[in-house]
């Protein structure tokens, strides 16, 4: 991928965190008797996307990927010029948001885990656990401390 086309994906992706973070900030003030962590579940999703994409983006590859993630102070010169300044500063503070959600829906699964009355929602527990590992084991790829071989 080009950096013009990764630079549209990033500007569609930061747009899309800041509205799935509204999200979040609604469903903990509504008072209903159902959770909504569609907000949480979708950031980590876009998230995921952006960064699939952004590993096979020319200039972002493997290593350099990795350092941009996890590393903002020994930046690549090069990637304010292919990416923009501000771009590249959001993407080294999208693990904070990623965190914060992943916690929250950590939290949510075992708050509810002994709360479970009927069998459609052990169901749902359990899909929920499976998509909780598959996030963290992809963000672990992105964000872990070995750099992507």
């Amino acid at each position: 991928m080009d950096p013009p086309d990764a630079c549209n994906i990033l500007d569609l992706t930061f747009k899309a965190i800041s509205i799935f973070q509204k999200e979040q900030e609604v469903s903990e003030t509504e008072k209903t008797t159902f959770t909504n962590n569609a907000g949480y579940y979708q950031e980590i999703e876009v998230v995921i996307i952006m960064l699939d994409c952004l590993s096979i983006t020319e200039g972002l590859k493997d290593d350099v990927l990795h350092l941009v993630l996890v590393n903002e102070k020994q930046m690549p010169k090069n990637l304010s010029d292919l990416f923009g300044e501000n771009r590249v500063l959001q993407l080294s503070q999208v693990q904070t948001g990623v965190n914060k959600a992943l916690a929250r829906l950590e939290d949510e699964h075992l708050q509810l885990r002994d709360d479970m009355a009927d069998d459609y929602q052990k169901s749902q527990q359990t899909l929920s656990r499976e998509m909780l590992t598959k996030y963290k084991e992809t963000l672990e790829h992105y964000y872990g401390e070995e750099s992507p071989q």
